[in-house]
């Protein structure tokens, strides 16, 4: 995926809206995340690799719910992960109709150097800021965004 460039000289209304440089730094951010990924894999791949990074052995029903994807679409996914050996898929020995889904070691490192590029693009978004307030901007955004649920009610099918 090419990178957008940002604009050079966007207008001062622009400028003054808070939602156009969350946009801007937005689109920057996944654009080069995206570019960071192995070849063929996408960010809704590393979004679900990171939920069973937290908790293996969902079932596939409660990953996409999770993560809010389509159950078509997270048949496409996972397959394309079990190709790359990065989950592995399993029948629930307690109800054979559901699938669980682990994640294997070399899923687990993918996910760590993804968070270790992260933080290193967020170091370059962000470079006009000194380390402090690079740390408070990400504070501040984690902090602004939907706390979690509790993982437990949402084990279903």
């Amino acid at each position: 995926m090419a990178q957008m460039p940002r604009p050079l000289n966007p207008p001062t209304p622009l400028l003054q809206m808070p939602t156009y440089a969350l946009s801007l730094l937005g689109r920057d951010a996944r654009s080069r995340m995206a570019q960071a990924l192995p070849e063929g894999l996408r960010l809704g791949h590393l979004a679900v690799l990171g939920a069973l990074a937290e908790r293996s052995g969902q079932s596939q029903g409660a990953v996409a719910q999770s993560l809010a994807i389509h159950p078509t679409d997270i048949v496409a996914i996972l397959e394309d992960l079990l190709e790359r050996g990065l989950v592995e898929r399993e029948l629930d020995p307690s109800d054979r109709r559901r699938k669980l889904v682990e994640i294997t070691p070399a899923g687990r490192q993918l996910v760590l150097t993804a968070t270790s590029d992260s933080e290193q693009i967020m170091d370059e978004l962000l470079a006009a800021l000194d380390e402090q307030e690079r740390l408070t901007v990400v504070r501040l955004l984690r902090r602004a965004l939907p706390q979690k649920q509790d993982r437990g009610s949402a084990a279903g099918g």
